[in-house]
């Protein structure tokens, strides 16, 4: 089983043994007077993310965001508006987002257009992602755009890594707390007389042990005392090549290589630490692309392929049911067409998908060791006319698509089945609307119908912690989202560069799938009948000269609304109210930044029992760094304090995270490269 899938399910099945209910899910330029993208820049980017979706509230974090951070992909989410970032142990430790009160598993995340969902199951894991690799994140908060597929009932995490360009060279070094090291290296330059080549590479270990308060009991008070925790490190490598050459026909080919190859600890939650647990990830990700202006639009051809292998060891049955040596090897093979177009006030969009993905699981530790094999494929098309009229955008979509489900028995047929092979077809749309009220200010408007269907560990089980159940059905969600944004440009009369936005945005949810706790250390799938999620994000950036600030807040109520025992009670993991702050100076040598970190108090159970919240958190982090030389040198030496004031902290299901750490990081570069 996966990592993304076994840690969750590690977790879940602790809470199972103690009794507790699992989480329930419950721009254009200025002058332009048309409708653009609504965003959120940290930075000003030449190139317009989310230009195919007129209506789309997007977060677009660049490389002027990105630089300078000892920090992983999870640190840099924290400021989108609507985002829940859920921590299992630290920096470089298991990580996943949630999107306006969505589950993980409901959130779509690409690499480079590659989805990271795997049908197998679980969330996705934010840490294996080497944030100095990475150019650009954009987050589209509520509804997915159709360029994407129009699939993610939870929203789009669009993470782009960097291209080759003119001949550069960059290294960097980072140490820190808590016995953290992290070397990356990059080079980027041609290859032969018509190629383009960047390959980049990263080193991460963090020993990851520290002291915490272990709260004991959550109903028994003065049992509380100070722990160690231990069997929290991990260390691996990482790294991505990227090619491209443009043909003499106009046509742009363009390869991708991602590869990882780590292993670390499963500590547990801290009433039930597991110190002898152990998981090894390994995978090989390659995409091939080509793309071709036409007259009036163009065309995208895509496939990728992806090998991971995943290795648990459970020697003393700390997490789950009984010793495991369990390996996971998952294999995904996809193809996408993508066509554009314009005729008229017409422009129109075409997505075709095709992808199909096999699990095989074997475990060492029993007398048959292979466990049979599950089988997804999944084919998709997607279509949206954007009409203009003035002003006035109007964006229909729809999706169909068609999935077909198979369990393969294993130990030579001595595991049956658990369910016969399924098939389904769904059906999908969205309308979207875009008025442009002034040169700078627009309204949008979209609402939505999507779903997620179940994943194949939900239906089929795994044969130990958690019992498939395979008369699911999928998660169906009603999305609408409303705002108001400026663009950022520069304010009328002022030097200020200003920007913002206020939205209001609205999911009725229906059939959450949740792992509901059976027995002891074993779960088992099954629908959850009604949620109610309305929330409000409104945020604003200024910038003049070297001084940039950011203030973003999200005030949100999600409730069950089922009509069961828990109705009208909130949704456990999703805090009432998040914030985020931040000011930065950068000079022409030093780079100054301090931000402010704010969690709500939440609920851990579907009753809401007071002992059992997780209070709410203010963290503040600070930077700074320096570059030595005259402006242009490519060296800087930078010092990062996170949760300055050492707050005693922790998320999920009372995960002790870390207190007060530090970073020293020294970075040099040339050209693109330069930090």
């Amino acid at each position: 089983m996966s990592v993304r899938t076994k840690l969750p399910l590690a977790l879940l099945a602790l809470l199972a043994a103690r009794g507790l209910p699992a989480d329930a899910a419950g721009p254009g330029d200025e002058g332009e007077d048309r409708p653009g993208v609504v965003e959120e820049r940290v930075e000003v980017e030449a190139e317009a993310a989310g230009e195919d979706d007129v209506a789309a509230f997007a977060t677009v974090l660049g490389e002027e965001a990105i630089a300078g951070r000892a920090a992983d992909l999870a640190d840099l989410l924290r400021r989108v508006p609507g985002a829940r970032v859920r921590d299992y142990g630290g920096l470089g430790r298991f990580a996943t987002v949630s999107l306006r009160g969505s589950t993980a598993e409901q959130v779509t995340v690409l690499v480079d257009g590659v989805p990271q969902n795997r049908a197998l199951g679980g969330p996705v894991d934010l840490s294996p992602i080497p944030l100095t690799q990475v150019r650009s994140v954009t987050v589209y908060r509520g509804i997915p755009p159709v360029a994407a597929g129009l699939d993610g009932l939870g929203g789009v995490v669009d993470i782009r890594t960097r291209e080759p360009g003119a001949p550069a060279a960059g290294a960097e070094i980072l140490y820190g707390s808590l016995g953290t090291e992290r070397i990356a290296a990059s080079w980027s330059g041609r290859a032969g007389a018509r190629w383009r080549l960047r390959v980049g590479a990263e080193r991460f270990r963090s020993r990851g042990d520290f002291d915490y308060l272990d709260l004991g009991a959550p109903l028994v008070a003065g049992d509380e005392r100070r722990q160690r925790r231990s069997n929290n490190d991990v260390a691996g490598t990482s790294w991505v090549i990227r090619a491209f050459r443009h043909s003499r026909g106009g046509g742009r080919f363009e390869f991708g290589w991602r590869g990882l190859d780590r292993e670390g600890g499963i500590p547990g939650t801290d009433g039930l630490p597991a110190r002898f647990t152990r998981l090894g990830e390994r995978q090989q990700e390659a995409r091939l692309s080509w793309e071709r202006r036409l007259r009036s639009g163009s065309v995208s051809i895509a496939a990728d392929r992806t090998v991971r292998r995943d290795r648990l060891r459970d020697p003393f049955g700390e997490v789950g049911i009984g010793i495991q040596d369990q390996t996971t090897r998952l294999t995904s093979t996809g193809a996408a067409l993508l066509w554009r177009g314009r005729r008229g006030r017409h422009r129109w969009l075409l997505r075709a998908d095709a992808r199909r993905e096999r699990a095989r699981v074997r475990d060492a530790a029993l007398a048959v060791s292979d466990r049979g094999g599950l089988r997804r494929t999944r084919m998709s098309i997607a279509a949206e006319d954007v009409v203009g009229f003035g002003r006035l955008a109007v964006a229909p979509a729809l999706r169909i698509e068609r999935r077909t489900d198979r369990f393969v028995a294993g130990g030579e047929g001595l595991l049956p089945p658990p369910a016969p092979s399924a098939g389904e077809t769904r059906v999908t749309g969205k309308l979207g609307l875009s008025l442009a009220l002034g040169r700078n200010w627009s309204l949008r408007a979209s609402a939505g119908r999507f779903d997620r269907p179940p994943d194949l560990l939900e239906l089929f089980g795994d044969r130990g912690t958690v019992v498939g159940n395979p008369g699911l059905r999928p998660e169906r969600g009603t999305k609408l989202e409303l705002g108001i944004a400026r663009a950022a440009k520069i304010w009328a009369g002022t030097r200020w560069r200003a920007g913002g936005e206020l939205v209001a945005f609205a999911t009725d949810a229906r059939d959450l799938i949740l792992l509901w706790p059976t027995s002891p250390g074993a779960v088992v799938a099954t629908n959850f009948d009604r949620a109610r999620i309305r929330g409000l994000e409104a945020s604003v950036s200024l910038q003049r000269g070297a001084f940039a600030a950011e203030l973003s807040g999200t005030l949100q109520r999600a409730t069950d609304a089922s009509g069961g025992f828990a109705d009208g009670f909130p949704l456990p993991g999703r805090p009432d109210r998040e914030g985020f702050a931040a000011l930065s100076w950068n000079f022409a040598r030093d780079r100054v930044g301090w931000e402010v970190t704010y969690v709500g108090e939440n609920p851990t159970d579907r009753l809401d029992t007071p002992a059992l919240r997780l209070p709410a958190r203010v963290l503040h982090d600070v930077r700074y760094g320096h570059r030595f030389g005259p402006p242009g040198s490519g060296v800087e030496l930078g010092v990062e304090v996170r949760n300055l004031f050492d707050r005693e902290t922790r998320d999920v299901a009372r995960f002790p995270l870390p207190g007060r750490t530090l970073f020293v990081r020294l970075a040099w570069g040339t050209g693109e490269e330069r930090p």
